[in-house]
């Protein structure tokens, strides 16, 4: 998967890499193929556990927005739908990500995804959810690891689903090489993926992930290309699309992702994390929906890495998504003599125009330090109403 439309061009010779499966995919989707060939990595044994570094249980009524944010941009998505945060809900000891039909930013269904962006990541280890799979024709859940400096690829799927062989969870990493884009898939299986709940999980290691079912190995990819910098974590359920096919009559609606929990382990003699120069905190914003003339908080933060960077400056960026007008920026804030490991509150004040037209609209970060200058797409977003 990837929540940015890329055009994907593929090859399948002179890669360092091997695996249980190779696969070739369309753009958007971790489709396997039996067109190139992989060597099968040989099977080790599990690392062991020095502490688990995140678990999640989602026995709390609301989301731990400390950790986890619902607010995915509604257009960075694949498929038929788009996220809303209205399609996250907790309780009952599930989280739970739910699709349903309403059209919406040119897209038929609704529904929802959960990022840990912001609030953790790690490099290495164990990432593993027990969840119970949504059945029928075009369904399309995933849990999957992405870089928080914002790079892509890598990427790492622990695993997809679609229904055209209902008993096969799809596990893949995406790298680049030469600037060409190449991706190499796995398979696990089990007959009650949708009946049942089941662990799924991704031990990495320098050079190597061990993607496994309910505890037991069922397919390795080693090689250079794989990554070694700080992820973060995002579940989501997608409907449709030309790889799951689009939902028909047969598709029980609305469709739910059912996650039991979330747990992240970090190994013996290997780091949490792997720092960056500068590391893009939470945002938030005081108000979702709001009408033009109206003044908005948005607050995030920036982390130092392990060194200093003397000043660090951030704004917030407002862009308009599909047929909304883009509405400019705020000035920068600068903090000088900035600290290795310190963490930088900044608060911007926007005012949305008397004329910006109702629609949706992203806010992004942009964050400066040294030669560091990157922006955060997955930030927050906005209604403006009449």
């Amino acid at each position: 998967m990837r929540y940015k439309a890329l055009v994907y061009m593929l090859s399948s010779v002179g890669v360092a890499l091997s695996a249980t499966v190779a696969g070739a995919a369309e753009s958007g989707a971790s489709q396997p193929s039996t067109a190139a060939k992989a060597t099968v990595a040989a099977t080790p044994q599990s690392p062991a556990v020095a502490k688990v570094t995140l678990y999640d249980d989602f026995t709390a009524s609301t989301l731990n927005h400390a950790i986890w944010d619902k607010n995915f941009n509604a257009t960075q998505t694949f498929g038929s739908a788009y996220w809303s945060p209205t399609q996250v809900a907790t309780g009952a000891s599930h989280l739970r990500l739910i699709v349903k039909k309403q059209a919406g930013y040119g897209k038929a269904y609704v529904s929802g995804a959960v990022t840990s962006f912001g609030g953790f990541s790690q490099t290495y280890g164990r990432y593993e959810i027990r969840a119970r799979l949504p059945p029928g024709k075009g369904m399309w859940p995933a849990f999957w690891l992405m870089p928080i400096d914002q790079s892509w690829p890598p990427e790492i799927d622990v695993f997809e689903w679609v229904a055209s062989d209902p008993t096969a969870v799809y596990n893949t990493l995406h790298w680049q090489s030469n600037n060409s884009h190449y991706q190499k898939s796995g398979i696990c299986h089990s007959s009650t993926l949708t009946t049942a709940d089941h662990t799924y999980g991704v031990d990495w290691t320098p050079g190597r992930l061990d993607f496994t079912l309910d505890g037991k190995i069922c397919s390795s990819l080693t090689g250079s290309n794989v990554p070694s910098k700080p992820v973060y974590v995002l579940m989501n359920l997608a409907i449709g699309g030309s790889w799951p096919g689009e939902p028909d009559a047969t598709t029980p609606l609305p469709g739910t992702f059912a996650i039991r929990w979330v747990k992240v382990s970090q190994f013996v003699g290997m780091p949490a994390e792997v720092p960056l120069p500068l590391m893009f905190g939470k945002t938030y914003l005081s108000a979702y929906q709001v009408k033009a003339g109206t003044t908005i908080q948005i607050n995030t933060s920036a982390v130092v890495g392990n060194k200093a960077l003397g000043k660090v400056s951030a704004r917030a960026e407002v862009y308009g998504i599909n047929n909304s007008v883009n509405h400019g920026r705020t000035a920068y804030i600068q903090k000088a003599n900035t600290k290795a490991g310190e963490r930088i509150p900044f608060t911007f004040s926007y005012t949305v125009p008397t004329g910006m037209a109702p629609g949706l609209y992203s806010v992004a970060i942009n964050l400066v330090g040294g030669s560091y200058n990157k922006s955060q797409w997955i930030a927050n977003q906005f209604f403006v109403v009449k």
